[in-house]
This record gives structure tokens, sequence and C-alpha cells, in this order.
């Protein structure tokens, strides 16, 4: 009889695992399971995307016709309400029922939405699906001012598309620097004065408490309120706080979780058969919630629930923070914290002097770049770059290889 996977999740952990699969195994039996309507698609796509244009037609990973080639049976708009593992079953909520041999659970992570007064009003949205931007880019077409509350990543190219589309745009971040996670402090404040200079404004060190409504109509937003009593008109507030992993399936089905699913070095939960991927799992590594780390740890899924007398382990890559948006770039990538009980900070102005810490070279015109490279025990382990990012595949071997400067 052939092999049953199950997949619960389209994102990139669940794609690479079925495509990981079929690339193993011409007749293994795959089925994915996924909540959202549309086929998988490029998520990070959509904060990336300009509201005035949107290419939904470009948002898919590969078009149906490859699920078809591919004999990859997808079950949209589905949602999983239990896995019974000791039977081996996937229960719907429709009621239908999926046997398998090896299930492979990837449902990612949703959004944070923090406890502020007046999150239900109008013009309060997240952005993690396409549901979301559809939402997103209806309420920008007339918003005249916008506010981003959170300074990461996702944040930041937000903030950057809607300012482009017209509006006046605030970024508010609870942390005392924008990027806290992938950027050292003198990196962020660069890159700061660059947003502020291109017309964005960043406030630090905030908390908001408030979502207030317009004065003719409260459940439409108005604008925010800090903890501080200070308010800013808006029409628009897009929440950008980091992702919580979706682990009520699991926890519901009995697989073991603390802040993802846990799984060892394989990949494999503490239920027998069923492995997990992508932006909820747990491991021995800090788990970034990024593309590449879905996407490498949906193929090692998908190969260990094939071959689980063989499996392979999981081995995380160093890979870049990568920004492109206030009309520049930025990589982030490795080790970049200046903890002073791990290494002493060494600044060097020129360039050929390679025995520091980091070295600084820094532009302040139009051909504007910025570069931060991070050593320890005279190997480098981190480096940020700004504008020019021709370094980046250069820096990426070395640190990986550790080798000498």
């Amino acid at each position: 009889m052939e092999k049953r996977i199950v997949i619960l999740g389209s994102g990139m952990a669940g794609f690479s695992a079925a495509s990981q699969i079929r690339s193993q195994d011409p007749n293994v039996r795959i089925t994915m399971v996924s909540r959202e309507q549309e086929l998988p698609y490029l998520r990070p796509r959509l904060s990336k995307t300009c509201f005035c244009s949107f290419p939904k037609n470009r948002l898919a990973i590969v078009p149906e016709s490859w699920y078809q080639n591919q004999r990859i049976k997808l079950l949209l708009g589905k949602r999983a309400v239990r896995i019974l593992a000791d039977e081996k079953r996937l229960l719907l909520e429709n009621g239908e029922t999926l046997d398998y041999d090896a299930c492979i659970y990837a449902l990612g992570a949703s959004p944070i939405l923090p406890p502020i007064i007046g999150a239900d009003k109008k013009g309060v949205v997240t952005l993690h699906s396409l549901t979301d931007f559809i939402q997103l880019r209806n309420y920008a077409a007339s918003a005249r001012r916008a506010v981003v509350i959170g300074g990461g990543l996702t944040g930041l190219e937000i903030a950057w598309e809607l300012s482009q589309s017209g509006c006046e745009t605030r970024i508010f971040e609870a942390g005392p620097r924008l990027m806290e996670s992938v950027l050292d402090r003198q990196s962020s404040q660069v890159f700061t004065e660059l947003i502020q200079k291109k017309g964005v404004s960043v406030y630090t060190d905030v908390s908001v408490k408030e979502f207030y409504g317009q004065e003719e109509n409260k459940e439409l937003l108005g604008g925010i309120r800090l903890s501080d009593n200070r308010q800013f008109p808006a029409d628009l507030a897009v929440v950008s706080c980091g992702l919580l992993p979706n682990l009520k399936l699991a926890l519901d089905s009995g697989i073991a979780c603390r802040q993802g699913v846990l799984v060892n070095e394989f990949l494999e939960t503490n239920m027998a058969g069923i492995y997990a991927a992508g932006d909820c799992i747990q491991g021995r590594q800090p788990n970034p919630k990024s593309w590449n780390h879905a996407k490498i740890s949906g193929q090692a899924a998908g190969f260990n629930a094939l071959f689980p007398q063989k499996p392979q382990i999981f081995s995380p890559i160093c890979e870049p923070a990568i920004l492109n948006a206030m009309g520049t770039s930025l990589c982030s990538i490795g080790d970049v914290s200046e903890d002073g009980s791990k290494v002493s900070v060494v600044r060097q102005e020129k360039v050929s002097a390679l025995n520091g810490l980091f070295l600084v070279n820094r532009h302040d015109g139009e051909d504007f770049s910025y570069s931060k490279k991070f050593y320890r025990n005279n190997r480098l382990c981190g480096a940020v770059l700004l504008g020019d990012l021709s370094q980046m595949n250069a820096i990426k071997q070395e640190i990986r290889k550790g080798g000498q400067p």
C-alpha cells in the first residue's frame, strides 16, 4: 500500500515538505490541508507589494497545475480540529477524516495583537494573510495619516509602502530602537536617521495605550493615544508586533508545546509519526520565523517523515535578514551583539584595519553606504550592510566557514 503523508499548513514549510517528499518518492500519497482558500503563496511578498498595483497572479509559489502534475492533493478552506495520534487519523471541522502514516505539523504563526484599548476599531489591521492585505489595501486607498505599531522588518516594509502611497506615516516601537533583534545600537541609529530623512517619523520607547475613535463615528479609527497621553491622529493603523505560533491544534491533540511545538534534532514531536516545521516549532536553536528557516525545516521534516529509519539532522544555517525599503537595502547577518562580557569593543576607521571588533565605512552622499563587521576571537561572526549589499554573499560564506579576516 502506498504511504500516506498529510501536511497541515500551506505556507513555505508545508510546501517545501510536499516538494521534498515528491522529489524523493513518486508514489507516496501527499495531502495538504489549509485553512486558507488560496493556493500556497509567497507570504513575505505581502509587505513588499505596492498597494496600487496588486499582482495577485504573481503571489502563488507555483501554479495549480504543478500540484496536479505532482499528484499532490490540496484541501483548501479546510480546518483540522484534532490529530488522533494513536489511530493515525486527522479530524476536520466539517466531519471528514484523513488517515495517515506520517503527519507534518506546519501551521505557522499568527500576528500578535497587544491588549490595546480599541483594537477592534475599523482601520486597525494586521498583515499576515492575503485577506489581511486586501483589507489593508482598501483602507490605504483613502487613508491620509497612517501609523505602524512595531519597528521590525515587516513593520518597516509596510511603513515604506504606506509612505509611498501618499500617507503621512509614523512608526511606533516599544523597544529602545528599531530592529533591535537584528541590529546593534549604532547601526539602528544610522538606519533610523535615514528613515526620518525619507519623511517617515520614528518614535521609540513608547507604549500605545489606546486606538481612539473619530468624533463623528467612534467605530472608525481616529488616532492613537500613548501611555504618556500623547495623541497622534490616524485613519489607518497597522499592528506589526511579531508572531505567535499556532499551537491550539497541537495542544488539543496532546503534542508537547512550550513557546512552540517541541521538536528534536530530526523535527519529531513527542507523538510517533508526527513531525513539525516552520514558524511554529521550538527546537534546540532559536526560531527566527524566517522564510528560509521555514523552507529548510520543511524539507527536513518531509524527508524524515518519508524515511523515518534514516532521518537527517535539521541544522539551521546562518542566513541574512534583508530589508528593501526606505529607498535603500539593509542586510544583517550572524552575531551582531555588543555584549561587553563577551568581547572588547575596538573601533577602527580605516577599512584596512581588521583587528577590531567591527569596522565602519559610512558615506552620507547620494551613494550612501554603511558597513559594520563584527569579529570574535579574530574571526568574522556578523555584519550589517546598508545601501551597498555587494559584500553579502562573501560575508555569509566567511561566517559559515568561520574564516579569519
